[in-house]
């Protein structure tokens, strides 16, 4: 039997902090199913299934205990006391937000859409592994849009749970020309406060699953642009925001410039009598299931550490180096071309939210690429190995990570040269069959 993994979370949770840190923590146990779980925390936790130890001093690590993975979400932990963990962890993982100390983690997530490697030069150890941008935006997922019943509608407001009232209050009153049409205005806040003329449900709770039910029977959320804008994205909400810290403003601004959110001064627009659209969230790829294996690499027959990540302009020059003749000899189009045509094309590509280039990797070295276009709200999957490394299973293997790991919204399928005899047998050892998934051309 296969002995469960260790799990350790250090997580900010109490009054003062809110929910954002355990949440974001939560999100994460998707990817330790079936593991020992110990979430460490200052104020106490009762979750089923999870050790809770509310204590975040060093005494905690003279126990012996070794974890598999440890994972840091707290802004009160410093850089000593991350060396101090990752002495009980093969594996430590940092979920940052702030940059503010010298890390030492073997990976640092921080989705900030604005943050740039050079934004953590000379605050890495040699082993640290950045993972950084929307790509690695582990809470945003493709949740089924929930739409409410009533013909009135039901308004969410949220910011935090700090003493906002007067924000609050100011939200409201733009709500005033919409009333009649107005079912209920619930509040999450334990500060309350009465206004004439609008009834107001007030709410408090540190529990994320009461605060994401009163989400999913909203119909607008008008809420701060922390972790919770992602969550109620997931469900497809017309969304109001405003940034409540400095660490909130990149995810506002990203989010406002991609129109998947709007302004508090837009209220004043909001028409209530009519239809209720929200934004197409466009979410095409399930980028959350790649981190799962940039954790924990597939071995392949020869024992081989084989990673997927997302591509970032440094490969640029390994993409372009597998579009010679050799490598195109079995595309619709044999046509070689220049360096300079390829950057063009992949600058393209990366605007283009309906194509993903998904990059292997062998430790450090360059393997190969997937790209997935969305076509006809089918998922066009194709893949390419550098020569040295084929024939030792690890497009299969990659293929089929990403069809086990529901990584496809849309259903896969690939156009393959029916003389292409090795990438045939890669795409049906994935599972993929001839005519339902694969079409063959000459």
């Amino acid at each position: 039997m296969k002995k469960k993994l260790n799990i350790i979370f250090f997580i900010d949770y109490d009054e003062n902090t809110g929910l954002g840190h355990l949440n974001r923590c939560l999100h994460l146990l998707k990817y330790f199913q079936k593991c020992n779980i110990t979430f460490v925390t200052k104020k106490k936790l009762n979750i089923k299934g999870i050790i809770n130890i509310n204590n975040f001093s060093l005494s905690i690590f003279n126990k012996n205990k070794f974890y598999n993975v440890a994972i840091i979400d707290s802004y009160k932990t410093s850089s000593a006391l991350e060396k101090k963990i990752q002495k009980i962890s093969k594996i430590t993982i940092t979920i940052d937000d702030l940059i503010n100390r010298k890390f030492y983690s073997d990976f640092v997530i921080n989705y900030n859409p604005n943050v740039k490697e050079i934004n953590y030069r000379g605050k890495l150890s040699s082993r640290t592994k950045l993972l950084l941008g929307p790509n690695y935006n582990f809470i945003l997922s493709n949740k089924k849009k929930i739409k409410t019943k009533n013909k009135k509608k039901n308004i969410l407001i949220y910011f935090g749970t700090k003493d906002r009232t007067k924000l609050i209050k100011n939200i409201i009153l733009k709500l005033k020309k919409n009333t009649k049409h107005i079912d209920k205005i619930i509040v999450l806040t334990k500060y309350k406060f009465q206004m004439k003329d609008f009834d107001i449900q007030f709410y408090f709770s540190l529990d994320r699953r009461v605060i994401l039910n009163k989400i999913i029977n909203a119909d607008v959320c008008i809420i701060s642009s922390g972790i919770i804008i992602y969550e109620t994205l997931s469900f497809g909400k017309l969304i109001y925001s405003k940034p409540i810290s400095k660490n909130q403003r990149p995810h506002f601004n990203y989010l406002f410039k991609n129109n998947k959110i709007f302004k508090i001064a837009d209220l004043k627009k909001l028409d209530l009598s009519k239809k209720i659209i929200s934004p197409d969230q466009n979410i095409y790829f399930s980028n959350s299931k790649i981190l799962k294996i940039i954790f924990f690499p597939i071995k392949n027959n020869f024992g081989q550490s084989i990673y997927l990540d997302f591509f970032n302009l440094s490969f640029s020059k390994n993409i372009y180096s597998l579009q010679n003749k050799f490598y195109r000899k079995y595309y619709r189009n044999k046509e070689t071309f220049s360096y300079k045509v390829h950057k063009k094309y992949i600058e393209e590509i990366l605007k283009n939210p309906k194509i993903q280039l998904l990059v292997i990797k062998n430790k450090k070295n360059f393997v190969g690429y997937i790209k997935i276009e969305i076509k006809n709200k089918k998922s066009l999957v194709s893949i390419a190995i550098k020569k040295e490394f084929q024939g030792k299973n690890i497009a299969s293997m990659m293929l089929k990570y990403l069809v086990k790991s529901n990584y496809f919204i849309y259903s896969p399928f690939a156009e393959i040269n029916e003389n292409n005899k090795s990438s045939l047998f890669a795409f049906k050892k994935a599972g993929f069959s001839i005519n339902k998934n694969i079409k063959t051309f000459r």
